[in-house]
Formats: structure tokens, C-alpha cells, sequence
């Protein structure tokens, strides 16, 4: 009889250790899933804030803010999930310089007729 609960004792603890091994994973899995969603998030950032260098284009600003915005969702997930970790600070002061050179560029002028050149 003790053999048959120091058995099943056994199996319980190594159940237990298997679900929580399957837990871990699955968290994990989700943080990298929702790390790669971010970092592909910035990169359409930098696209849009390459585009509107190039092409002085204001919808390439409003293009731009709509991703920041779906990236810093993310981000402030990944950061209440993982303690120590500060992507968004980062990301805010991106957001800003872009912002800084839209605006300087739109004072300047975006075309000959426009702004400072105007």
C-alpha cells in the first residue's frame, strides 16, 4: 500500500513539473512571438520615416504614427511581462526625434513653394 502512494506521489510531482515546464514554454514563446511583432513594428517606423525623408510627404507622418502606436502597445505588454526592461523609453525618444525632424522639415518647406523656401 505505501508503495502504491509514494508511486503516485511521484507521478503527481512529475505531472506537476510537466505542466509547469509546458507553461514556461508557452510563456516564453509568447514573449519572443510578441518581441518580434514589436521589433517588426519599428522597422515599418523606419521605413515610413524613410519614405517621408525621401519623398517629403506628410502621409508617410501619419503613416508613421499609426505603427508607433500598434508597436508601443506591444511594447508596454513585453515590459509588463518581463520585469527590468525598458523598450518603450527608448522608443518614445525615437518617436520624438522623428517628430523634431517632421516638424523642422515642414518649416523649411516640404516643396519649393512652401514654408521657409516658399
Amino acid at each position: 500500500m505505501k508503495i502504491y502512494l509514494v508511486i503516485g506521489l511521484a507521478i503527481t510531482a512529475l505531472a506537476v513539473a510537466g505542466i509547469y515546464t509546458v507553461y514556461s514554454l508557452m510563456t516564453s514563446a509568447w514573449e519572443i512571438d510578441l518581441t518580434r511583432q514589436v521589433e517588426l513594428e519599428m522597422l515599418h517606423c523606419r521605413r515610413h520615416e524613410k519614405d517621408f525623408l525621401a519623398q517629403r510627404d506628410t502621409t508617410y507622418i501619419s503613416k508613421h504614427a499609426a505603427t508607433y502606436s500598434k508597436a508601443a502597445v506591444g511594447a508596454k505588454r513585453i515590459e509588463t511581462a518581463v520585469a527590468d526592461i525598458s523598450i518603450l523609453r527608448h522608443m518614445k525618444k525615437y518617436r520624438l526625434a522623428f517628430h523634431d525632424i517632421a516638424q523642422a522639415m515642414s518649416e523649411v518647406g516640404l516643396t519649393e513653394n512652401e514654408g521657409l523656401r516658399g
